[in-house]
């Protein structure tokens, strides 16, 4: 047969390779027959269908009939589809027309109703077909399309290369070709996405979307792709090898003998359809030129929230006049809005819409504004069901501004207008004003950019209390609404001064937006003492990314990224009139990346320096004034100066902390953040100078080398703070540090007590100021606290001016004392002022002393103020600072100070501030009972370069308190005191931190040398370790920085982010192999985990340790911890495996690592000895529970108490470690390779620890949403049949229970009345245990059928969820793909554990409903495009200094070496689908919510 394609050689042979072999032999089967339509606009449809039919033909055995027409309009005449029966006959239909004109319900539901039972395939722009206003043919495709750029090539990278579609293919780049964006992802599997590079506004940009996918959740299987506008990509033998796999995939033929490479050869019929005539010129439905304004008409400025353009549907066409053409928004996103402005207010009183669809019931509201920010609601048609046109009449209102916002659809569809009309007295007609028309003083002029001019508005009683519902003060304290959104708008920061005066950071782009003129700081002003601000002043008009803020009598510290500035109101009128940069590069600017993780907040502390609050994106190289530099890859406490000179790294090892409350004693706190189910949740830290907190390099795995939280309260969002140390607060809520956390909604109130060189907190934090959304506060001189809050639509960005509040609380009949003018008192007063107890007054008495001339007098004023026992400790340790800030006492000065025991601590602090110190004062206070002073010596002694106080410092390595311990041994590797280190660790009581100090020395010359000689010589065994350790440690450094942020999810491996080699790393390496060589079984033991938890990669090691398990038993549970932590097993590790899994008398812990490890492999062997260990765990268990029975019964009630508390910590630890394996073992890849030995096994050892995890691997196999579609059916037939089974049907209930798999839910609650009494009593325990319960029929909506808002609404009224049903959604709605619930398992997306501490339940269910509105931070959707060509699209799951892993679509993990990307950009999406509510009903979301707020409730 002659083919009118041309085979190349390439397809030929690959249609012969896939061929199969036994066809020659036997008779070919039927061939499919398949229905091809084309036809409609703007492609080569006489010339496609041909290719496509000859093409599929001669790849498969598919007989491809035709029905084409030439009609190039949207609406094409395809007459086929008339008829009912339409598709009857056929195995598939083609759809690869091109008819978005085809409005017709009828047709549409006629189609989808053939494709319940008929297979479809469609091709290029059948995606924009049936656009009649339902979203119905988008949802049958799976994912919605709206446009498309220009023809450039497109980078084509299949990114599930597992199925069967796919398996076989290559990427590939086509030629020049559309490429289609995705507007909504509904149940789309994605197989390819495409990339393509284009020219916007002069500008090159890249745009990713999915171009192949399958859809099997809309009746029977569907394939389609967006690729094939150009009839030569069409001809790709590529192109068609897709299309002709996506065929038989659909049909169920792909891997059915007969079919895949044997041509087809009979005939095929071919149906033409001839175009329609041209329509007359202005024919309904086609695009008519605009026509002139009636000359009656009121010219109007009309804008909106976005339009068509590519479609020539604009803004102005619903004024034109003319009901053929239309206003459209540019998408398919809710709400959509169209604004009219008049010149002047006018009255109207009636709006009358023709919409676009008479078959569509636009919910909708109509607004009226006389400035554009204030909005009156006119008419709310928001519930109306009544589709097609609709008319609102309102009392006779004057406005300037008419704005219509468009929320929802019944029948899905876009928002569009095809004429607006408005009446009122004098007004005839509408015309739309040209684009270049002036803007107005609209808030919606700021939709790119800006933000709206801030002004004072007065609100009634009634206002206020409505906005004061959102606010919870302890009982104590009265509240003022001090500022709303329209007089300080996105209040991210706020500043008191000590007169009341707030300076606000407001800042539009929040952490995430990059828009310009967003930012500025705002003065509030109180003039009338009410309360409220009746002033408000743009202090600085202008600045990016405004941050943490400090007021100092004429000038504002602000840290604004990169930078940090001081502005100057020297004249007091609220704007500044002069600034100057401080710090350069302090953080990263928006050519980098948003302000998200940055540094943040400010302090102003006692001892004259100002703290910065670091988040742990960090900054590369920050310069003072002086010219000193700093680099932070971390987060922090980072101090300077306020000249800008001193800059220095105060303490690491935080994540993102926003605010460092500082007490008068200098006692510094922060609230964290968690790191998205890492393992770091929000902690509470204390700072004390030179200490790790270790995040991300020590938590995990190096946890004895960094200090400890005082609290870890799980989630929430650690925020802003203030240090309270004012009269008039209750003394519950005084002198305390207080943190706001925006995910619990409130400030908090820490009880902290001091415990040795550190504190500890007494009591759970106490709420102070309930909010949305808090995110500073601050206090001014006359005890009044300002918390700010961003209520509002906004989270992390810019939406609209309409975002946040901030109130005044102060304490409850509390009547301040007048604040004095501290510029004018005498010196005298001034330092008697310091003795206040107002701490705001007492730092702005110092800070007023600071700036007049030093003279001898006031020195001796204060040395004697700071050496007054009488006074209070505050009081004379702001005395002590202020005497060492003016430079005019020495050392000598204060010596008698420090005979002062409540002093003595303060003055070691302050010493290293001073030109020079003592040694004694170090030796003294190293030797001091007071743990404060020993941990302040150690940090004065490293700041100041003491190195001869290294010996005192060493003595405090075994320092009873964990804090100045830790200190010590960060304070000797500052110091580089190598010979100290070396003694302490050869002959101190504390070798492992001595060690820790040698591990930083680097860059001592001879440190490698030194150690090694001393390895040679040492004997003793635990000190051998202690030198192993360091020169592990020491084989590898931290990687030059060049700039590259880490992301959420860094490796938190340890002991460093980006581990590289240096001039001393293969000395080391020589000689820890001759180590291991000649080594004893403990030490080589030891020695190669050493290696193995610092990511010294080396084979040689692994097989040492596996050899000497075969030959020494005890060695195999070393063996067997470092095989758990190989990403491959070695052959020589199988023996040792298998013998640890057999080993009855294996612990616990050997056997988890032991199944951890046989996850990892194929085979029989490991498998049989994967369910024996899992056998043994069996065993052990029983045993636990029996010892802790046992216990119990101790008739010694103390000793029962004890040993009862060690049994039950033994059994925890075993079933914790039985979890860890279950998960890797039910998790694993390579279980879909034993299904059929799991049937086996379940069907032949039901009753036996094996059949029972058989089984629960079934149910694992069976619920999974990825791999092999095979193994999945597969095992759901082997569920179907092992429950007709009783007694395998009692198994399967008991590991559903155990393993939480839903699968079984319903079968569970009718097997509560099974005839067997075993499955009985199991599905009854289920019941009980996963919560099930019968469930009535739901009564209530699908969200599809609902408009966003209404959806959002009536979920959260909905009360009466069910938390199993809820977990069952999760599985259902495959939030399991993407998201974890619990620590225990592997990261994937934004944890959900805890995250109704972060988000309340609003917003929780807004963003789960439009997922692009807030994008969880961390996990936009990014694009790695290699070096070799090929793009994958995902969200990160792992950063590591040498690597980063993508999460894809498909739920599929990519690990890229980033020296193999070629490029990496962020997109401003979700890889979260649009709509993956919309088949569930509200119940059943409302439930998802209940389930996700109960894992809280669990912990």
């Amino acid at each position: 047969m002659k083919l009118p394609v041309l085979l190349t050689g390439a397809t030929a042979a690959l249609a012969l390779v896939l061929a199969s072999p036994t066809l020659s032999a036997e008779r070919a089967p039927e061939p499919l027959r398949i229905l091809l339509v084309a036809g409609g606009c703007c492609h080569d449809y006489a010339g496609q269908q041909k290719v496509l039919a000859a093409g599929i033909s001669a790849r498969a055995n598919v007989r491809v009939d035709v029905w084409w027409t030439d009609d190039k309009s949207t609406d094409p005449p395809l007459k086929l589809y008339e008829r009912d029966d339409w598709a009857n006959g056929y195995d598939l239909v083609i759809h690869d027309e091109c008819a978005a004109g085809n409005k017709d319900l009828a047709v549409m539901k006629r189609i989808l109703e053939a494709h319940r039972t008929i297979p479809a395939v469609h091709l290029h722009c059948a995606m924009h077909s049936f656009r009649n206003g339902s979203d119905q043919w988008f949802r049958h495709l799976g994912l919605q399309s709206a446009s498309h750029g220009p023809q450039e090539p497109i980078a084509i990278n299949f990114v599930d290369k597992t199925h069967p579609v796919t398996r076989p293919l290559a990427n590939w780049i086509t030629i020049r070709e559309e490429l289609y964006n995705n507007v909504n992802v509904f149940s789309a599997h994605a197989l390819a996405m495409g990339r393509q590079t284009v020219r916007r506004n002069g500008k090159e940009t890249e745009e990713v979307a999915i171009v192949v996918w399958t859809n099997e959740n809309q009746g029977v299987r569907s394939f389609s792709t967006t690729l094939g506008h150009n009839t030569a990509t069409v001809e790709d033998p590529r192109y068609l090898d897709l299309i002709t796999r996506g065929v038989l995939w659909a049909s169920g033929k792909l891997d059915t003998p007969g079919y895949l490479g044997r041509a087809y050869t009979g005939a095929n019929t071919v149906t033409f359809e001839t175009a329609r005539p041209a329509p007359p010129k202005n024919e309904p439905g086609r695009a008519t030129a605009p026509t002139a304004p009636p000359k009656d008409a009121t010219l109007v400025r009309v804008t909106a929230s976005s339009e068509e353009t590519g479609k020539n549907n604009l803004v102005g066409h619903a004024l034109d006049g003319n009901p053929e053409t239309r206003w459209c928004a540019a998408n398919g996103t809710l709400p959509q809005w169209l604004q009219v402005e008049f010149d002047a207010p006018r009255p109207l009183t009636k709006a009358s819409i023709a919409w676009e669809s008479v078959n569509n019931a636009y919910a909708h509201k109509i607004e009226g504004s006389i400035d554009g920010a204030s909005w009156t609601l006119l008419a709310d048609l928001t519930g109306d069901p009544r589709p097609g046109d609709s008319t609102a009449a309102f009392k006779a209102t004057e406005v300037k501004f008419l704005k219509m916002t468009c929320i929802g659809t019944s029948a899905g569809g876009w928002a569009s207008i095809r004429e607006l009309r408005l009446e009122g007295p004098g007004l005839k007609s509408l015309a739309p004003k040209t684009a270049s028309a002036p803007p107005g003083n609209s808030a919606d002029d700021f939709t790119r950019g800006g933000n709206i001019p801030p002004k004072i508005v007065k609100r009634s009683a009634e206002e206020e209390a409505a906005i004061l519902k959102d606010v919870k003060v302890a009982e104590g304290f009265d509240v003022t609404l001090f500022s709303d959104w329209r007089a300080a708008n996105y209040p991210v920061y706020v500043a008191a001064a000590p007169n009341g005066d707030l300076y606000v950071s407001s800042d539009g782009n929040g952490s995430l937006g990059r828009e310009p003129g967003r930012g500025r700081i705002l003065r509030l002003r109180d003039q009338d003492g009410d309360g409220r601000a009746d002033e408000v002043k743009e202090f600085v008009k202008n600045v990016d990314s405004p941050r943490g803020l400090v007021w100092d009598h004429d000038r504002l510290y602000l840290l604004h990224p990169p930078h940090l500035s001081v502005y100057y109101d020297r004249d007091h009128d609220g704007i500044s009139e002069e600034s100057k940069k401080l710090i350069d590069g302090i953080a990263f600017g928006f050519a980098d990346r948003p302000a998200d993780h940055t540094t943040n907040g400010l302090e102003l502390g006692i001892d004259g320096w100002i703290y910065i609050a670091g988040g742990d994106f960090g900054f590369l190289k920050a310069t003072g004034t002086d010219g000193r530099t700093l680099q932070h890859r971390g987060g922090g406490v980072i101090r300077f100066r306020p000249d800008g000179t001193g800059l220095e790294l105060y303490a690491t090892g935080t994540r993102n902390i926003l605010g460092t409350p500082m007490s008068p004693l200098c006692d510094l706190f922060a609230r964290d953040n968690t790191n998205d189910g890492g393992g770091w949740d929000v902690r509470f830290h204390h700072f004390t100078g030179l200490e790790d907190h270790g995040y991300p390099r020590l938590y995990k795995n190096f946890p004895e080398e960094h200090v400890h939280p005082l609290a870890d309260y799980g989630g929430g969002s650690g925020c802003g703070s203030v240090y309270l140390h004012e009269p008039g607060f209750p003394d519950e809520f005084n002198k305390a540090p207080v943190t706001c956390d925006w995910g619990r909604a409130a400030s908090f109130v820490h009880t902290v007590q001091r415990n040795g060189a550190g504190f500890s907190e007494v009591t759970e934090p106490r709420p102070f100021i309930g909010m949305t959304r808090p995110t500073d506060a601050d206090v001014d001189g006359k005890s009044a606290v300002y918390q700010a809050s961003w209520k509002g639509p906004a989270t992390f960005k810019w939406e609209g001016p309409e975002v946040g509040y901030i109130v005044r609380v102060t304490p409850k009949g509390y009547k301040p004392e007048p604040l004095p003018d501290f510029e004018k008192m005498e010196d005298t007063d001034l330092v008697a002022a310091l003795d206040s107890p107002s701490h705001i007054r007492t730092l702005a008495a110092q800070r007023t002393l600071l700036r007049r001339a030093p003279n001898p007098v006031l020195s001796a004023a204060l040395i004697a103020m700071a050496g007054n026992p009488d006074k209070d400790l505050k009081t004379r340790v702001a005395a002590l600072y202020t005497i060492v800030l003016t430079k005019q006492a020495s050392a000598t000065d204060l010596d008698s100070l420090r005979k002062d025991a409540d002093l003595a601590a303060y003055l070691v602090r302050a010493a290293g501030d001073l030109p020079s110190v003592p040694l004694a004062w170090i030796a003294d206070g190293a030797a001091s009972t007071d743990p404060r002073i020993r941990n302040e010596a150690a940090i004065t002694a490293a700041r100041q370069g003491i190195t001869d106080a290294a010996p005192c410092v060493a003595t405090l390595l075994a320092d009873p308190d964990p804090i100045v311990a830790h200190t010590s041994f960060r304070a000797l590797a500052r110091l580089g005191a190598k010979e100290a280190a070396i003694k302490a660790l050869l002959s101190g009581p504390n070798p492992q931190f001595a060690s820790f100090a040698l591990m930083r020395m680097h860059d001592v010359p001879g440190i490698v040398d030194d150690l090694l000689a001393k390895l040679a010589d040492e004997k003793r065994p635990e000190i051998r370790q202690h030198l192993l350790a360091t020169l592990c440690r020491l084989a590898q450094r931290e990687g030059e920085w060049t700039g590259d942020s880490w992301g959420t999810r860094p490796d938190t491996r340890g002991p460093y982010y980006q581990p590289v080699p240096w001039a001393e790393s293969d000395k080391i390496l020589t000689a820890l192999q001759s180590t291991l060589d000649r080594a004893a079984p403990e030490e080589a033991s030891f020695l190669v985990g050493e290696m193995s938890r610092n990511r010294l990669q080396s084979d040689k090691a692994l097989l040492k340790i596996l050899s000497l398990a075969q030959q020494n038993p005890s060695v195999i549970p070393d063996a067997i911890q470092q095989l758990a932590g190989t990403e491959s097993i070695p052959t020589e590790g199988l023996e040792v495996l298998l013998a640890a899994a057999k080993d009855e008398k294996s612990s616990p812990m050997t056997l988890s690592r032991a199944i951890i490890a046989l996850a990892k492999l194929d085979g029989d062997p490991a498998l049989h000895a994967t369910l024996t260990a899992f056998s043994h765990f069996t065993k052990w268990l029983d045993d636990f529970r029996a010892a802790v029975k046992t216990a119990e019964k101790n008739p010694d009630p103390v000793k029962a108490k004890s040993d009862t508390k060690y049994a039950r910590a033994a059994l925890n630890d075993a079933e914790k470690a039985l979890e860890e394996a279950s998960n890797a073992f039910l998790q694993s890849p390579k279980l879909e390779n034993h299904h059929l030995a799991f049937e086996t096994i379940a069907a032949e050892e039901p009753g036996t620890p094996g059949g029972y995890w058989s089984h629960a691997a079934m149910l694992a196999l069976a619920s999974r949403t990825g791999g092999s579609p095979e193994s999945r059916e597969l095992s759901k037939k082997a569920l179907d049949a092992a429950w007709n089974i009783p007694a395998q049907k009692a198994v399967l209930i008991a590991a559903a229970t155990k393993t939480k798999n839903r699968i079984l839910d319903d079968r569970i609650l009718v097997a509560a009345n099974d005839p067997d009494p075993a499955v009985a009593k199991a599905a009854k325990a289920a019941v009980k245990e996963l919560k099930l319960k019968e469930r009535g029929e739901d009564k209530t909506p699908k969200i599809a059928t609902l408009s966003p808002d209404k959806a959002l609404a009536t979920v959260l009224a909905h009360q009466s969820g069910d938390v199993a049903l809820g977990e069952a959604i999760f599985a259902r709605a495959t939030c399991i793909a993407c998201h974890t619930v619990s620590q225990g398992e592997k990261p994937k997306g934004p944890y959900l554990g805890n995250i109704v501490e972060t988000y309340q339940r609003p917003d929780l269910a807004a963003n789960i409903l439009d997922p692009n509105k807030t994008i969880a931070q961390g996990f936009a959707t990014n694009v790695v495009t290699l070096k070799g060509g090929n793009t994958v699209m995902g969200f990160v799951t792992d950063e590591q200094g040498d690597s980063v892993t993508l999460r894809d679509i498909a739920s599929q993990e990519h690990r890229f070496a980033k020296v193999d990307i070629a490029k990496r950009e962020t997109l401003p999406t979700s890889m979260m689908p649009p709509g993956l509510m919309s088949n569930f009903t509200v119940h059943e979301m409302a439930s998802l919510l209940d389930y996700l707020a109960s894992l809280v409730k669990k912990k």
